[in-house]
């Protein structure tokens, strides 16, 4: 979301705001998985990758004035947000006289960045507070249930959530 650079704006109220909703629908089990015999053996990987880039601009040489008044002063707001609704579950069984079984789940961002950005030269006025503001939030979880029964039996597992958010006001 962006207010182009040599801009004149005045208004009763500005909101200028960048939203990312990253939702994944609650379906239950990613991965349910199942093996068995003699010699029983699986695998279940499930992985998931965001890049996410929010950014409010509000580009060189620009005025925002709200003109509201001390009783009434409006808004004024600029928000960039990244909202994570995220979960993996990765279910696995395996049994036999020899069994073994790995499963994974990973969930992962490669960018979280919620920014905004202010140029040069720019008049931001109002009789009220600005709210300027860049963050992130939600829910994310990486769940894995393993099993394995037999004479001998060999399990590996990882659960990995790593979201590393980067917010930024410049």
């Amino acid at each position: 979301a962006s207010v182009g650079g040599d801009s004149n704006v005045k208004a009763l109220d500005a909101v200028v705001e960048a939203v990312n909703h990253v939702v994944e629908p609650d379906i239950g089990l990613s991965i349910d998985g199942i093996a068995g015999g003699l010699l029983a053996g699986g695998g279940a990987d499930s992985d998931t990758t965001l890049d996410l880039e929010t950014i409010v601009t509000i580009g060189n040489n620009t005025s925002i004035a709200v003109d509201g008044d001390r009783n009434d002063p409006g808004e004024f707001i600029l928000r960039a947000y990244n909202d994570l609704n995220v979960k993996d579950s990765v279910s696995f069984t395996a049994g036999g006289a020899f069994s073994g079984l790995g499963a994974y789940s990973t969930i992962m961002t490669t960018q979280d960045l919620a920014k905004v950005y202010i140029g040069q030269n720019v008049d931001l006025s109002t009789e009220g507070d600005i709210d300027i503001s860049a963050r992130g939030g939600g829910r994310v979880s990486a769940v894995v249930e393993a099993e394995a029964y037999g004479a001998a039996t060999v399990i590996a597992t990882d659960a990995i959530a790593d979201i590393r958010p980067e917010n930024v006001v410049q």
